[in-house]
């Protein structure tokens, strides 16, 4: 299976991935950066629920991929 083929057959958890590492990067750029804890503390709560919700999306297509291993 190609990259296409993958997004093509999984494309929420894929987008929910990019969507965390993006908040990460934001996440931590804005705890380097002398500003407002509050916009640190948002950042990393949309960092987390990111996470978790492409977390649980993955879970289907992995238990999947195991399925069909044995």
């Amino acid at each position: 299976m190609n990259l296409r083929e993958f997004v093509g057959t999984y494309p929420l958890p894929v987008v929910l991935t990019l969507g965390a590492v993006a908040a990460l990067g934001w996440t931590v750029l804005e705890a380097t950066t002398p500003g407002s804890t509050a916009t640190t503390l948002r950042a990393a709560a949309l960092t987390t629920v990111l996470v978790i919700f492409a977390a649980g999306f993955w879970v289907e297509p992995a238990g999947e991929w195991y399925a069909d291993r044995e």
